[in-house]
């Protein structure tokens, strides 16, 4: 589905990304794990087309798109829930949603899909999005990027900021769209709940991969576990 071939990306002189390979299988959930600052939204941001990388590939359904713009990434099946949410505040919830439709077959998310999904956007339609909690935001978000019916979803940080209670019912929204088939690729700071979902998981530090497993693998893996997660054995 998509595969992240040995990319650098740089903000300006400053090398952040050094040879960064990830893959997503098809109707698989990928998680990238690691202390911030060492690479994670940015390799979410080469992938997307927002901060290209200058060099390696990247191929999505065996076609590369590191070179093309945002808006064609995006029309090739993938869609973002970015970090920060990023929902339009002077927009009704409704019109969040139906500002990303798009028409496709490949998995008919329509509004009512949506509300089905979460009851509780229904219930604020009519809301403006500047007028929600963070955690109907998220909601709302994630909502948006599935009305672009993509193929494989980009999801930065979704957990931040959330109750616990609201961090559950992002776990049980992401097992959802799992069972949906959907493909996933997910930035996340709550390992616990990364590790609950994932199939897949990379470690990252200072631009690079340092372990790539399965959970269960990193479950038993102390010493990456101590050193680049900050995690007790």
């Amino acid at each position: 589905m998509l595969q992240v071939d040995n990319i650098h990306s740089y903000y300006g002189d400053s090398h952040v990304l050094q040879g960064v390979s990830v893959n997503v299988k098809k109707g698989s959930l990928s998680v990238l794990l690691g202390r911030n600052g060492m690479g994670k939204t940015t390799t979410i941001r080469s992938i997307i087309g927002f901060t290209p990388p200058r060099q390696g590939k990247i191929r999505f359904q065996g076609n590369e798109i590191q070179k093309l713009p945002s808006y064609r990434v995006a029309q090739l099946g993938i869609g973002l829930v970015p970090q920060g949410r990023g929902v339009f505040p002077n927009l009704t919830v409704k019109e969040n949603l139906t500002i990303a439709a798009r028409n496709s077959s490949r998995r008919g998310w329509t509004l009512d899909r949506i509300y089905e999904l979460f009851p509780r956007l229904k219930e604020r339609a009519s809301s403006m999005g500047g007028n929600l909690s963070g955690g109907e935001q998220q909601m709302l978000t994630i909502g948006r990027a599935l009305m672009t019916n993509p193929d494989l979803l980009l999801l930065d940080e979704p957990s931040e900021g959330l109750s616990p209670l609201m961090v559950q019912e992002v776990e049980n929204i992401i097992s959802a769209l799992k069972q949906e088939g959907l493909s996933m690729l997910m930035v996340e700071q709550n390992i616990s709940m990364a590790l609950h979902v994932a199939d897949w998981v990379y470690v990252m530090c200072k631009g690079e991969v340092v372990f790539d497993g399965s959970p269960d693998d990193l479950k038993r893996n102390d010493a990456v576990k101590h050193k680049y997660l900050g995690m007790s054995s």
